[in-house]
């Protein structure tokens, strides 16, 4: 009987506790009440275990990784957000994410995750674009793909842990490739100047971080 209370009970104290960061930098163990309290709006697998996509009794939206009970708060101000792809590809895993309430909206946000480690990229190919983004998977690389008009299009290429953005163009006229990845993490976004396009801190969002 004893044993058979420590297996029902062990899951779910492990559960209700998570991982966050503090304001320095460093993770934090602590008692996750929002395992009880929050409202889950999705449940997708991800690396063997899952993904929850919910929001707390104040309203903010917030990632829960339960293969290492990391917690990640996302953007205050998006209301209605929510998973398009959640995959492991090489040593990362990687989330896209869609807020429709965005300014420039719909906005798409990739998290990337290693060890505990969590950084994201804003994916715009213009504002009020109505096609959705198609993500595949293909030896090894992550795409993804956003029609910018009905010519041209946006995509998008995770592969050995950077992310390049390129405007694909008819009859193989192909702008160069754009490593964002680096120096500071760059936003992922089309040409620079294009119209539709809005900085960050114009529509509500956070940079990339």
């Amino acid at each position: 009987m004893r044993r058979f209370a420590w297996a029902v009970l062990l899951p779910l104290a492990l559960s209700a506790c998570s991982q966050q960061r503090t304001a320095d930098g460093s993770l934090k163990r602590r008692l996750d009440w929002q395992e009880a309290l929050a409202f889950v709006h999705q449940d997708v697998p991800l690396a063997g275990n899952h993904l929850v996509l919910r929001s707390s009794l104040g309203g903010r939206f917030e990632l829960k990784f339960y293969d290492r009970q990391l917690v990640a708060p996302l953007d205050p101000q998006w209301e209605r957000v929510r998973i398009v792809d959640a995959r492991v590809v090489g040593k990362d895993a990687l989330v896209l994410l869609r807020a429709d309430d965005a300014e420039c909206a719909p906005a798409y946000r990739l998290l990337q995750l290693r060890d505990y480690q969590v950084r994201s990229w804003t994916l715009v190919a213009s504002c009020n674009q109505e096609g959705a983004m198609a993500v595949d998977e293909d030896d090894g690389a992550w795409r993804a793909r956003q029609p910018r008009n009905r010519l041209n299009a946006m995509v998008w290429t995770w592969r050995g842990g950077e992310l390049e953005a390129r405007l694909e163009r008819p009859a193989s006229a192909y702008d160069s490739p754009r490593t964002i990845s680096r120096g500071g993490g760059r936003v992922a976004r089309g040409p620079r100047g294009g119209r539709g396009e809005l900085p960050d801190n114009e529509r509500g969002l956070p940079p990339a971080e």
